[in-house]
């Protein structure tokens, strides 16, 4: 695209490019691994886990939001000694010609050689299932030894999982191993500004589940109240921080037939299909 530039979505000429904090390199940033900024906390037994899992063509963190997927990555990244091939995938990678293209491009700087590769999908929900499947089988199948494909997404791949699983090409991580363990909480607070003492730590972990985005915005939410003790006594769901989070982040995602479901059956304290049948009849 040489003498172009993107700009808001739109096809600039050269000469419109050259206004300042206007032009921004898109492309780039879409094969660009997410700077880590100062203060995350060091996912180390996470870390470890990947680092053990060189053997597993295929690594897929599956969770929602907020999960800490791809800083996880990009802290990888920085531990592994392969070159790392990083797309984010967007609208434009629905289609199989452009995905293709997006993994070839991706691939060119990363280099095809020597002791292995990692080529990241980061995002890959956005992509189209049937299109992504194809993708990354196909890339498997020419994967040199010691590369690896790693795919996060927050929904669930149409991938033929249960196949890989029984071949042992496949590393999994869902959000139950990206939540937080109290001690890595503990941390995030920490960096955070906001000192707890162990039992209050342990107990906001419980209740945020370790859900590594929730903690952030309960820390920066109990730090703008003048009584900490009291402001964390009283925190809950409907935190305007975390509220509007889960709004934006989780709900907008969700149809309408599952918006009245999730509202119809939220009165009950546990679900199961046949309860859920009764009480909506």
């Amino acid at each position: 695209m040489s003498g172009t530039t993107i700009r808001r979505g739109e096809l600039l000429t050269a000469e419109e490019a050259a206004e300042p904090c206007l032009a921004i390199d898109l492309l780039e940033a879409k094969y660009r691994r997410p700077r880590l900024r100062e203060g995350l906390v060091w996912r180390s037994e996470l870390l470890g886990r990947l680092h053990d899992a060189r053997a597993a063509s295929l690594v897929l963190l599956a969770a929602p939001a907020g999960y800490g997927k791809t800083t996880l990555l990009a802290q990888w990244s920085e531990l592994d000694d392969r070159p790392f091939a990083w797309i984010t995938l967007d609208e434009t990678d629905r289609e199989p010609d452009v995905l293709a293209q997006s993994i070839s491009s991706a691939l060119k700087p990363a280099g095809m050689s020597g002791s292995g590769f990692v080529v990241v999908l980061d995002d890959a929900h956005v992509g189209h299932p049937d299109v992504l499947e194809d993708a990354v089988l196909g890339v498997l199948d020419w994967l040199p030894a010691g590369s690896q494909v790693a795919i996060a997404a927050r929904t669930e791949p149409t991938l033929p999982i249960s196949w890989m699983r029984a071949r042992r090409m496949i590393f999994e991580m869902r959000a139950d191993a990206l939540a937080m363990p109290t001690v890595e909480a503990a941390s995030l607070l920490r960096n955070a500004g906001l000192g707890l003492a162990t039992t209050d730590v342990e107990d906001l972990t419980r209740r945020t589940e370790g859900w590594p985005v929730v903690l952030e915005l309960a820390a920066a939410s109990i730090n703008a109240q003048r009584d900490p003790t009291e402001a964390l006594a009283r925190l809950a769901g409907d935190d305007h921080l975390i509220s509007e989070y889960f709004r934006a982040e989780i709900m907008e995602a969700v149809s309408p037939a599952t918006m009245r479901f999730l509202i119809r059956s939220s009165v009950l304290d546990r679900m199961s299909g046949p309860v859920c049948d009764a009480v909506l009849e």
